[in-house]
């Protein structure tokens, strides 16, 4: 795959300039195929500033986003991905992100079918995100969506794996590996994750 130019990704598809914003070292290898659809704002390769949410600050750590043919990446409404982010997005995949949320530093996201991440979504460093196993066992290559619910806060160090939802307004504990559906309101922490508490809320 040859690496993409950003002014032609927005002019394919049609993007204002200050609808995507980048560091100096994010780097994008998108097919011409692919569909990028920004509602307000996706930043990427951005820092954590202490003077607010509004200053984009480029910290030189390079950022990769990787899009094969039919693949689609959209964005509900304002969206961030920290520096360090490694996004592919395979053959006719779907990445879905909500509205005002933010992934945090040297995240990792391998999407082959769908993976939705909801509004109001925190999720800190080293994040992970498969929706497939990616190779077979006997024959068989398992690949299931993947959906985070809106208001989730997801700490650092996770891994969430295929065919995973994670309700409305759950926290996931740092280190936590999520093999399997959490309920909303729930805190779950562990390998493989576990509710330890219910009804939950936080902020």
């Amino acid at each position: 795959m040859i690496e993409s130019d950003l002014s032609k990704i927005r002019q394919i598809n049609q993007i204002d300039e200050a609808k995507v914003q980048v560091g100096e070292e994010v780097r994008f290898f998108v097919e011409e195929t692919a569909k990028i659809e920004v509602g307000e704002r996706l930043r990427i390769g951005r820092e954590a500033s202490i003077f607010g949410d509004d200053v984009f600050q480029d910290t030189g750590r390079s950022s990769i986003i990787k899009m094969d043919s039919e693949s689609k990446l959209l964005v509900k409404g304002t969206f961030d991905f920290y520096y360090g982010s490694d996004v592919y997005i395979f053959k006719n995949g779907i990445l879905e992100l909500g509205n005002s949320s933010f992934i945090n530093s040297d995240c990792v996201i391998r999407c082959a079918d769908k993976i939705t991440i909801g509004d109001n979504c925190a999720i800190s460093h080293y994040f992970k995100v498969l929706d497939s196993d990616f190779h077979s066992i006997n024959g068989v290559k398992k690949t299931s969506p993947v959906r985070i619910g809106n208001h989730v806060w997801i700490g650092t160090n996770v891994i969430v794996l295929k065919g995973v939802t994670i309700g409305d307004g759950c926290v996931i504990g740092a280190g936590s590996v999520v093999t399997k559906d959490i309920p909303p309101k729930s805190l779950a922490c562990g390998n493989p994750a576990k509710v330890i508490k219910e009804d939950i809320e936080w902020a």
